[in-house]
């Protein structure tokens, strides 16, 4: 049986970032999330295209 990487990765990277926007414009105010919470889904989205790659040669 084999794992489709892309497919899940893509799930991931469509759900979460949704799941943990709702979670903390709940739980804390902008400033922090702007401060904190940006910079992160930045960076998850600059990694991206890399596992993306990665997943594709291996």
């Amino acid at each position: 049986m084999k794992i489709d990487f892309k497919k899940i990765i893509q799930l991931v990277f469509t759900y979460v970032p949704i799941f943990l926007a709702i979670y903390f414009f709940r739980h804390y105010d902008y400033s922090v999330l702007l401060g904190r919470i940006l910079p992160c889904i930045l960076f998850i989205l600059s990694a991206a295209p890399i596992f993306l790659s990665q997943s594709k040669e291996g």
